[in-house]
């Protein structure tokens, strides 16, 4: 005791920390739960896209995340490319464009029919480029990238 007063004791808090890993069961850093599930179909996709780019002459770059693909056409005629792509699919009942987003939706017959869809495109796209007919292929403006539209 001192002075008369009795010392109190100090209390200890004690102060935990969880961490949790979302890596379990893959052996990418960022790729989690839905997207580790559908990297075989996403690479469907990808190696699809390389294989039918090769088969039909047409120049492509597949590159991106494994669970978000992406393409370009290596074209002069890029963005218009990529814009007849996608009005092409969409006359076959698919709304694609130059990326794929795999989810647990997807099978592997999907991917199959898909795949079917873009061979029947590319080879068109190769026509189209071959008789200079990219432009006058399209039904309407050629797609903008990010907020173009927006701000003009």
């Amino acid at each position: 005791m001192e002075g008369g007063k009795k010392k109190k004791k100090e209390e200890k808090k004690k102060l935990y920390f969880f961490f949790s890993s979302r890596r379990r069961h893959t052996r990418y850093i960022s790729v989690t739960g839905v997207q580790t599930c559908a990297l075989p179909i996403c690479n469907m996709v990808k190696s699809g896209w390389e294989k039918i780019a090769q088969h039909v002459g047409l120049p492509l770059h597949v590159y991106g995340h494994p669970s978000l693909a992406h393409f370009s056409f290596e074209h002069e005629d890029n963005v218009l490319l990529t814009s007849l792509f996608t009005q092409m699919m969409l006359g076959k009942g698919y709304l694609a464009g130059d990326q794929f987003k795999a989810s647990f939706a997807h099978q592997v017959d999907h991917v199959a029919e898909y795949l079917d869809a873009v061979s029947d495109t590319f080879m068109s796209l190769t026509d189209a480029v071959a008789w200079g007919e990219v432009s006058t292929r399209l039904k309407g403006p050629p797609a903008q990238k990010g907020f173009y539209r927006l701000t003009s």
